[in-house]
């Protein structure tokens, strides 16, 4: 039999960010009082709505035996702390998820669909995954956009939302100039917003509406975004004089492209402890929160990717990053921030000398990717080496990235179909 462990929650004073207090009476900073949840290693803090002064908290909730007001405050604390110890306890097993939605939860949020999606993208945020954070604020966005146009108000239970609601919601995307893949993107959060519900409230799966026979998420038609060999040789050869600007672009992105289309964000968190004489590793930031089986992408550092390293290195220190664009005391958003920015840097010298280049395409590191999956398969590399050199879990995903074969490559496959053909017969 596995032993439960149960969390370990108490009141917690957060001194690191004092504010001034709404009551002018009070003359020192204010700090907010919160629920302190330790659990498997893992530390998360829960507002209580109260925000004190060191001297309140000590003449209340510290008190042996507070008075007047502080006696107040004190049971009010008491009692937050005492339901977040029965939510916890009536949770078998324990997670932050589950906790976070039934204590901060009102009457009833179980069945709707806005709370859920407000507490799934707080509980995102608290795991620190920004970008998937902003995605999904942009889906909960559109879909309270809809319903409001519907005259509804700010609420949405689970059991309106059926296949009529849905082709409704997919219909209106569209008169929005939505396009399908934006529309599959927001419909796919719906859809987790509901399986996490379901995880919740078993009875919810009775009104579940997507899937085969119900309603089915549009797939929008990928757009292929690789460049041909003599692309990237154009890239690669052509004299941009000394635009330092066009120079750093072109170096990244063709690290990229050369790392196993190696992500912008991945190649910021690399630090020099992945660095070995041959090759480096890495674990992809976009899923290592995702998974606790991940299988780390090795890349062979060719004579060009170990010149960008020397180039643009200023620190040979373990622990530090490879290159000059993330600092150590960033937090998560300041470096989404500054990924988004370098991101956008070479994007717009890429494109500027794509135009020089007589390269009819809008560049952006995304064609590093997509080109690096490419013109391996051309090359003759198989669809599962690119998947474990991409980091895919899935080889359809990979398959998403491969932009076909050119037409020289097929008229070399049907000449080799029919050359027989063409032979004299033996006898």
């Amino acid at each position: 039999m596995q032993l439960l462990i149960m969390p370990s929650i108490t009141i917690y004073h957060d001194l690191r960010r004092g504010k001034k207090a709404k009551d002018n009476s009070i003359s020192k900073d204010v700090y907010p009082v919160k629920v302190r949840v330790y659990h498997d290693y893992q530390t998360k803090l829960y507002p209580t709505g109260k925000d004190l002064s060191e001297d309140q908290f000590k003449r209340s909730y510290l008190a042996e035996k507070p008075r007047g007001e502080f006696a107040e405050l004190k049971d009010s604390l008491e009692a937050t702390l005492a339901r977040a110890k029965s939510v916890a306890k009536n949770l078998e097993p324990f997670s932050f998820v589950k906790f976070e939605k039934r204590f901060l939860s009102p009457s009833n949020a179980s069945t709707d669909v806005l709370f859920q999606y407000s507490a799934l993208i707080q509980s995102l945020r608290n795991d620190e995954q920004i970008k998937t954070a902003a995605n999904y604020v942009c889906a909960f966005n559109s879909l309270k956009k809809f319903i409001q146009t519907k005259g509804k108000s700010d609420s949405l239970s689970f059991s309106a939302v059926n296949v009529k609601f849905l082709k409704a919601y997919e219909k209106w995307m569209i008169s929005e100039g939505n396009s399908f893949t934006t529309i599959s993107m927001y419909l796919r959060t719906l859809r987790t917003v509901f399986n996490t519900a379901i995880a919740e409230e078993e009875s919810l799966k009775e009104l579940y509406p997507f899937g085969a026979g119900k309603y089915e998420i549009p797939t929008g038609e990928a757009v292929k975004k690789a460049l041909t060999k003599n692309d990237l040789q154009q890239l690669f050869n052509y004299n941009i004089g000394e635009d330092l600007h066009l120079q750093q672009a072109r170096d990244f992105w063709f690290f990229s492209y050369l790392a196993n289309g190696m992500n912008v964000r991945d190649i910021c968190e690399l630090k020099n402890n992945c660095l070995e004489k041959d090759r480096f590793s890495f674990i992809r930031t976009k899923t290592k929160r995702t998974s606790k089986r991940i299988k780390p992408i090795v890349v062979i550092l060719t004579p060009f990717l170990k010149s960008i390293i020397e180039k643009y290195r200023n620190s040979k220190a373990p622990e530090d990053y490879v290159f000059p664009i993330f600092e150590h005391s960033m937090t998560e958003e300041e470096k989404v921030k500054k990924c988004d920015n370098f991101t956008r840097y070479i994007n717009k010298y890429m494109r500027r000398l794509a135009k020089m280049a007589d390269i009819d395409e809008d560049l952006t590191t995304y064609y590093a990717r997509h080109s690096f999956t490419t013109i391996s398969v051309q090359s003759g590399a198989s669809l599962e080496f690119i998947q474990e050199s991409l980091g895919h879990r899935n080889i359809t995903t990979t398959q998403g990235y491969f932009a076909g074969f050119d037409l020289a490559k097929k008229i070399e496959n049907a000449k080799s179909l029919s050359d027989f053909l063409l032979q004299k017969p033996t006898h």
